[in-house]
């Protein structure tokens, strides 16, 4: 019993001591390092040149104390001054920690910040009467810096990855409560912020929102915020990943989609095809089957998330007359130097939701 318990909290322990250590390896890195110019420090004393003996009595004896006294003040001082400037890094890296059993909520201030910025950039929302091929996604939302840089941009929709809150929650049975929403793209992500902060702060800006469900126990209580803040379904995208056919339930049945028509029936249902939808580079024709299998499940509107470097021509026509087809792409496997060409390419093949690319090429 006793090894059952010390196991169960093993593993977090090992996590958060990684951690710790990926920071210090990381100030330590011989690779960023490389390019610092190496700098000897010197006491003040000392000289390049050989120092020659001089007679110089008491007065000369009190000089050099002096300079050797203001010598190891000064080398002490630019040791703490560096040691401070590597613990400023460190220090809100470790505070994160908190985060992997419960995430906190954004201060007055920062909200307050980000709000204005919302009040601010209006005009730049997006009209409800808008057709969806127009829209301009900003990809990534989720942390304070990244959602501050959408506020200020041009895009008209934000996008966003939501799952419970606090990873490492389930070994601290101390936590009352379920897990909230929190917004983070990977499992072990703690810099994002509660779902509710990003939805507040982003319905006073009238852009549209994009939810990418990463994991569905997040599901109910997206759903509960989104209707606490009274988003209009016109201005929301809700994604949700499929299975591939012969695994899985049967569109008909998936709960997901029950609640979320319940709660917007107006709302655009994104579905992503699961894994082992293509073959050889590009999607099976058996993907678009389930999709379609889903879509008129779901009924409209519908659109279907398609990885830019694995969509056809063919899928396209096959999708389209039961959804809209959009685009997105990662710049590791899909990099475009002409972004707009692509997008005039994708339109002739019939694509008319929206299409979100990327490109690491500089303009």
């Amino acid at each position: 019993m006793f090894r059952e318990e010390f196991m169960k909290y093993l593993l977090p322990g090992i996590l958060i001591i990684l951690c710790l250590c990926s920071q210090a390896v990381t100030a330590a890195n011989p690779l960023t390092a490389a390019d610092d110019q190496v700098k000897i420090d010197r006491d003040s004393s000392q000289s390049a040149e050989p120092v020659k003996e001089k007679k110089g009595g008491l007065l000369s004896g009190l000089k050099s104390f002096g300079s050797s006294v203001v010598g190891f003040v000064k080398d002490k001082k630019d040791k703490v001054s560096r040691g401070f400037n590597e613990l400023c890094k460190i220090v809100p890296k470790l505070t994160r920690i908190r985060a992997f059993f419960k995430q906190k909520t954004l201060s007055d201030k920062d909200r307050k910040k980000l709000e204005e910025l919302a009040e601010k950039n209006k005009h730049k929302g997006w009209p409800l009467d808008g057709d969806i091929a127009n829209v301009v996604n900003a990809h990534y939302t989720n942390t304070y810096g990244e959602l501050k840089k959408a506020l200020e941009s041009d895009c008209n929709w934000f996008e966003c990855d939501v799952r419970p809150e606090g990873p490492l929650r389930q070994y601290a049975p101390f936590i009352d409560g379920e897990p909230r929403p929190v917004t983070a793209h990977d499992s072990f992500q703690t810099n994002g912020m509660l779902f509710e902060d990003w939805v507040r702060i982003v319905a006073r800006s009238d852009r549209g929102i994009k939810v990418d469900l990463k994991d569905n126990s997040a599901l109910d209580g997206v759903l509960a915020i989104l209707k606490k803040y009274n988003i209009d379904e016109r201005r929301l995208i809700l994604n949700i990943n499929i299975t591939q056919p012969g695994s899985g339930p049967k569109a008909e049945s998936d709960a997901r989609i029950k609640a979320i028509r319940k709660a917007f029936p107006g709302c655009r249902i994104k579905l992503s095809p699961g894994g082992g939808s293509s073959v050889d580079g590009k999607y099976t024709m058996a993907a678009a089957d389930r999709l379609i299998e889903y879509a008129k499940a779901a009924g409209k509107p519908v659109m279907y998330a398609m990885r830019a470097e694995w969509v056809t021509p063919e899928l396209v026509k096959k999708l389209e007359p039961y959804g809209k087809v959009s685009i997105w792409n990662s710049t590791s496997t899909f990099d475009p130097t002409d972004v707009a060409k692509e997008v005039e390419r994708f339109r002739s093949w019939g694509v008319t939701g929206m299409i979100d690319l990327m490109s690491s090429h500089k303009k």
